[in-house]
């Protein structure tokens, strides 16, 4: 029973929310969880730590204005990986943090959109 609360537990501090567009007239519902992030376009990272009553954008680590993040990975309460595209050739972007989120770095996707 000890296991299944702490696995419990790790699942609700490591949710992914992905959403297409980041609107605050438009909330992602989290209900009782307490800790959840999002992205989207414009190059937009959030987190709530209060279950989703507050949104704060987190800086990116690039600034790509035009980037559509359309994924979240989280490996454990540290390590977090955010990617998507941007440009007209939708060019890949992928993000690391390894600090929970407090900061982030581009890494070269070494992908692009062009048709070889």
């Amino acid at each position: 029973m000890k296991k299944i609360t702490v696995l419990i537990s790790v699942v609700l501090i490591a949710i992914v929310i992905t959403v297409g567009s980041c609107k605050k007239d438009n909330p992602v519902p989290v209900e009782k969880k307490k800790y959840a992030w999002a992205c989207g376009s414009k190059n937009t990272i959030l987190k709530t730590t209060d279950g989703g009553q507050h949104w704060t954008r987190v800086q990116a680590p690039s600034t790509i204005t035009d980037a559509n993040l359309t994924s979240i990975s989280i490996v454990n309460k540290t390590n977090i990986w955010i990617c998507g595209s941007y440009g007209t050739t939708g060019n890949g972007v992928v993000y690391k943090s390894t600090d929970g989120g407090n900061t982030w770095a581009m890494l070269d996707s070494q992908t692009s959109g062009e048709k070889t």
